[in-house]
């Protein structure tokens, strides 16, 4: 079946909202088709928040408050201590670090990754033409095929298929500040301690106080805020993100499944909770790092159903991560062979689960599609329906990282010992 196929049939249910009921369907109904090819489907289970965007900030902004008020004025010190410990977990968060929001007394539930591979034989299957659900019925041969003789690329392509919950944080009024919304508030949860450090070692300095008080303030109307938007959204179905990378990755094992890209030792990584901070690749790459060789190629797949089609060079918010140059160099002279469609972006500041592989010290890229402004078309939004899915660029796609994957073999072969360096240029 296409990508587009694929995405009809994942866009039926209602939401994939992150560790929910509604993700664990997801992942049954892609389970199932993954087995319909004869891939092999391992479920890895963790545990996650289900709204880390709004419980996490509000929980650290409480815990400012409380030793603002309860500690600041008898114990300026201690309190400032307890409002830095706080902030940690934040800053793990925004650096993609162990340490994070996890950390944190959120309500955790049960998700999941779906990691699939091709049976073992289905190397000597291509050989004679068969599909891997027809190996996976067959006894393998004797002898090993010349493509199992032969060294190939280990890759793994990488998909979230929860969806996110939307509320007036997401609204297209309110959409173009969000960025600037969660900066100011970073800014002054920066501030808080230090100003209260300040007003200790210097009272006669007023103005300090009078800050501190207006800061406190517009931190309790955040907190107001977010529990607000908290309980009166809702999930978006998600046709776009992420299910056209799903739906993508989906295709691709397909065609992995009957040989068309035999040049590639690949599996497929679908991601569970990526919408509460990339929880489910977080996961992964904690339990497998050891057991994956370092040139283990990620291509992830994100919000590639509208807009303008991109491979990243990085990601970062505190910190940017370079992705790898030889695989944006490949990204940039398909798109050269297919009519230039897929252009680059620099950086993208809010996190996908490519960064986490990059950092990780993998080679690594992420494809995603944005509009002329750089914004993700119907983001967190409840219009992210099948309806505003741009078929032909799905189907481009589909066949763009195709060509990508088919080439990837002969553009790593002469790179002995890649390096996660910018591609220049």
């Amino acid at each position: 079946m296409s990508a587009w196929s694929y995405l009809t049939k994942l866009s039926q249910l209602p939401h994939r909202g992150s560790a929910s009921t509604a993700e664990a369907k997801a992942a049954r109904l892609i389970t199932h088709e993954l087995n319909k090819l004869g891939l092999v489907v391992e479920h890895q289970y963790f545990r996650a928040p289900r709204k880390t965007l709004y419980h996490g900030p509000s929980t650290v902004i409480l815990i400012y408050l409380a030793a603002l008020f309860g500690l600041g004025i008898r114990h300026p010190f201690v309190a400032g201590l307890l409002m830095l410990l706080a902030a940690i977990p934040l800053v793990g968060e925004l650096l993609g670090r162990p340490v994070n929001l996890n950390a944190l007394p959120l309500p955790k539930y049960r998700s999941q990754n779906l990691i699939a591979r091709l049976p073992d034989a289905v190397s000597a299957s291509r050989v004679a033409g068969q599909t891997a659900a027809e190996v996976a019925a067959t006894p393998p041969p004797a002898a090993e095929s010349d493509i199992r003789k032969t060294p190939r690329p280990r890759v793994i392509i990488t998909a979230h298929y929860d969806t996110q919950y939307c509320s007036w944080l997401f609204s297209p009024l309110f959409r173009p500040f969000i960025q600037p919304f969660f900066t100011s508030v970073y800014v002054v949860l920066a501030l808080l301690p230090v100003g209260l450090i300040i007003n200790a070692l210097w009272p006669a300095l007023p103005w300090v106080g009078e800050v501190m008080w207006l800061g406190s303030l517009y931190l309790a109307l955040v907190v107001i805020g977010l529990l607000v938007g908290s309980i009166s959204g809702g999930y978006i179905n998600g046709a776009n993100d992420n299910g056209s990378g799903t739906a993508l990755a989906m295709a691709l094992a397909q065609k992995a499944a009957v040989g068309e890209l035999a040049a590639l030792d690949i599996s497929f990584v679908f991601t569970g909770s990526e919408e509460t901070g990339t929880r489910g690749m977080m996961h992964f790459m904690s339990h497998f790092t050891s057991s994956m060789p370092e040139q283990t190629y990620f291509v992830n797949l994100d919000n590639l159903g509208a807009g303008i089609p991109r491979y990243l060079e990085g990601e970062g918010m505190l910190g940017y991560t370079p992705y790898h140059a030889e695989l944006i160099n490949l990204a940039k002279q398909v798109s050269k062979r297919m009519s230039g469609r897929v252009v680059a972006k620099h950086n993208l500041l809010l996190p996908t689960d490519g960064v986490i592989a990059a950092r990780a010290g993998y080679p690594a890229i992420t494809f995603i599609a944005m509009d002329e402004k750089g914004n993700i078309p119907h983001y967190h939004w409840f219009s992210d329906t099948l309806e505003n899915i741009d078929r032909d660029l799905l189907q481009y796609m589909e066949d763009y990282l195709t060509a990508y994957l088919q080439a990837l073999p002969e553009a790593v072969s002469a790179q002995a010992s890649p390096t996660a360096a910018p591609a220049g240029g």
